[in-house]
């Protein structure tokens, strides 16, 4: 599995919203996310998960980072996710 995660807004609200952020902590060396994302959020994301800008979007910091996996809802940006190994794929 890899140690880095990136999120889009939709797995943080969610989890913020279930009080279970932490999670994401618990499971992966380093969370990123982007300042797009954080603006979505709209909350104060917590000191652990790191702020990255990346050229595009959170596929492009998925391209532009090692050994890390993405968190997408979008089924458009998983399936353009996928192609490109950033996330795992469906079974």
């Amino acid at each position: 599995m890899p140690k880095i995660v990136i999120s889009d807004a939709s797995c943080l609200i969610v989890l913020d919203k279930i009080n279970e952020l932490n999670i994401l902590k618990g499971i992966y060396s380093e969370v990123i996310t982007t300042p797009e994302v954080k603006s979505e959020f709209r909350n104060s994301l917590p000191d652990w998960i790191r702020i990255l800008s990346p050229k595009a979007s959170a596929i492009a910091l998925g391209v532009e980072t090692e050994d890390c996996v993405v968190i997408l809802d979008d089924l458009k940006a998983r399936r353009i996710a996928e192609t490109l190994t950033l996330i795992l794929p469906e079974h």
